[in-house]
């Protein structure tokens, strides 16, 4: 699958980032870096999907 579609889904999606922030709310770290590593590729990605994430 080419990651670009599935960033650019998230950054459409405003739930997306409203449910990333909900996973955050969790003791398994495990999950919690797969969150930040997602938010981070997010902000890399482009301006729109920084600006939603910040």
């Amino acid at each position: 699958m080419d990651s670009r579609i599935g960033l650019d889904y998230i950054v459409e999606n405003r739930d997306y980032f409203a449910q990333l922030g909900a996973a955050l709310d969790t003791q398994n770290a495990t999950v919690k870096k797969q969150v930040f590593k997602l938010l981070s590729a997010l902000c890399a990605y482009s301006a729109e999907g920084y600006a939603r994430a910040i």
